[in-house]
């Protein structure tokens, strides 16, 4: 029934003094949990206290389940708190739904004063953590359920491989699939999957292969298939992979293909096979969608291939459900915007933003740095301040794209001014990229002194790459007072990195080359920095 029978039911009720109505009233909920209709929610509510039987355990727990399906935290609590006698499930509800709103401590708390636990509450805690980052968390409370008797279940286990997951060591996945395989019927294929995505991002592609080989061949599904092939992509196994593939006795679905073009699309050598697959796709009577279209752009641009970029971006607004994925989608926009820049063609990277119908920073950041591979400076900080005047602030990556580029025009005034500006006007923090471009800007314009001024002042003054980028513009000049810098910053240089060569082969392409004006080079003195000082007075004078 619709909103309005139900509150013609729910005056029936209460005119007519319906002695239980409380069936009337758990549909009533149950209607309103799938709908998520806060509306109605509330006028049951207020029709149950009318009615006394707000304190009904069974009622109030869906009147709590309601609540929590329709984002109203504060009501769902309300509602648990007024629960005289509260059973596993008020408490399991009471957990999910303070979970799904992010308030882990409060959770943990509700589930900490139940006098009895299901396996429902445990899992409940355990994916929690486990979806919110807490991996460690999560896997204390998974032992802690192992120590207490309590029985895994697949939702159990995939929570903790989740956590797993996200975790740099594999040895707490290896425990885990070790009780997988201990506890006998819970080992699902949904698990075993699970275990295969956890060993392929972990780089362990034998133990996944292990695991995939272990589910008996009538049990595996698309996504054992589409796991061990991702496995294989994600370390750079593109054959294997693709023999995997080729093996698959299911209907490949989008995914699979996804998964294979994306593997292509992230290699060095082989991004043609991204443009192959896609082609094969098409004759599968396949539909790519978002996913698709952005691992082919970003081969694309991988490889520089702007004719087959142009022939999918074609492909693209001619393909089925076109204005779902087509440069109105913001991520396949910026894909595109990437390959036309990566291709030199800032022009056509900057019709594809403006034709967007959102843009974000990595859209304007990513047209700048379009211009800046073209060469074309003026656009570059054209666009640089197109972007405030659209409501979007730069981020650290559109900073870097412009000192780059003024560092190879020379530019020092504006260079400068872009610096200061990333710090004191969008409340940025210098990198030491950023650092490394405004020292080889200041060093190509021969303002050596500055540039040392401008590492000594910086965060970054006791480590080597700054003051590799300083040795490198000394080498750049030719007058006698530079060349006897460049012993002083050698010295630095070779104090900071002695474990590496590469300031030995500067340090010693610079002094050859000038042996001639400053033959005493060999012998200058070290002298060590000073301790870094703030960046915040360092002028052009």
């Amino acid at each position: 029934m619709d909103e309005k029978e139900a509150m013609i039911a729910l005056r029936w009720a209460e005119r007519c003094g319906i002695q239980d109505a409380s069936p009337l009233y758990s549909s009533l909920l149950r209607q309103c949990c799938s709908s998520r209709s806060l509306r109605l929610g509330k006028l049951i509510h207020s029709s149950l206290q009318r009615a006394g039987l707000e304190s009904d355990t069974f009622l109030a727990n869906l009147l709590l389940h309601m609540y929590t399906e329709c984002g109203r935290i504060r009501d769902a609590c309300s509602v648990f708190d007024a629960i005289a006698r509260k059973n596993v499930f008020s408490g399991n509800l009471m957990i999910a739904g303070y979970a799904r709103a992010g308030h882990l401590r409060e959770a943990r708390m509700v589930f900490e004063e139940m006098p009895q636990k299901s396996t429902v509450s445990w899992n409940s805690l355990i994916g929690a953590f486990s979806r919110s980052g807490r991996p460690i968390e999560s896997l204390v409370l998974f032992w802690t359920m192992n120590l207490e008797g309590v029985r895994p279940n697949s939702v159990t286990f995939m929570a903790a491989i989740e956590a797993c997951t996200s975790m740099e060591e594999i040895s707490h996945g290896r425990f885990v699939h070790a009780v997988v395989l201990s506890c006998e019927g819970e080992a699902s294929v949904g698990v075993m999957n699970a275990l295969i995505n956890m060993y392929g991002k972990h780089s362990r592609v034998s133990e996944a292969r292990k695991t995939f080989a272990s589910i008996c061949k009538s049990h595996r599904d698309v996504i054992s298939w589409n796991s061990m092939i991702s496995a294989y992509a994600r370390n750079g196994r593109l054959q294997e992979a693709k023999n995997t593939f080729d093996a698959m006795d299911l209907d490949r679905n989008t995914v699979t293909w996804n998964t294979m073009i994306g593997g292509y699309a992230q290699s060095e050598s082989a991004g043609a096979g991204a443009l192959i697959m896609l082609a094969m796709m098409d004759q599968q009577g396949i539909h790519p969608n978002a996913c698709t279209f952005i691992s082919v752009f970003d081969a694309c641009a991988r490889i520089s291939a702007l004719r087959q970029g142009r022939l999918v971006h074609s492909f693209l607004l001619e393909a089925p459900g076109a204005e779902d994925h087509s440069q109105h989608h913001l991520e396949v926009g910026n894909s595109i915007i990437h390959m036309y820049g990566s291709c030199g063609c800032s022009a056509e990277a900057e019709k594809t933003l403006h034709r967007m119908q959102s843009r974000t920073v990595v859209s304007w950041s990513s047209l700048v740095a379009a211009h800046v591979q073209a060469g074309d400076l003026s656009s570059a900080v054209t666009s640089f301040h197109k972007m405030a005047m659209d409501g979007v602030l730069p981020n650290e990556v559109t900073f870097l794209a412009l000192l780059s580029a003024l560092g190879h025009s020379g530019d020092v005034k504006r260079g400068w001014s872009f610096f200061i500006s990333m710090h004191h006007d969008y409340g940025l923090v210098w990198g030491i990229d950023h650092l490394v471009c405004t020292v080889d800007l200041f060093g190509r314009a021969g303002l050596i002194e500055q540039a040392e001024r401008i590492v000594l002042s910086s965060s970054f003054a006791r480590l080597p790459v700054p003051w590799m980028a300083l040795l490198s513009a000394c080498k750049s000049s030719r007058n006698p007072g530079t060349i006897e810098k460049s012993g002083t910053v050698a010295r630095t240089a070779l104090e900071l990195n002695t474990a590496k060569s590469s300031p030995y082969v500067l340090v010693s392409n610079a002094f050859l080359d000038d042996l001639p004006y400053f033959p005493g080079a060999r012998t200058l003195p070290y002298q060590p920095p000073p301790p870094a000082a703030p960046l915040v007075k360092t002028h052009l004078g």
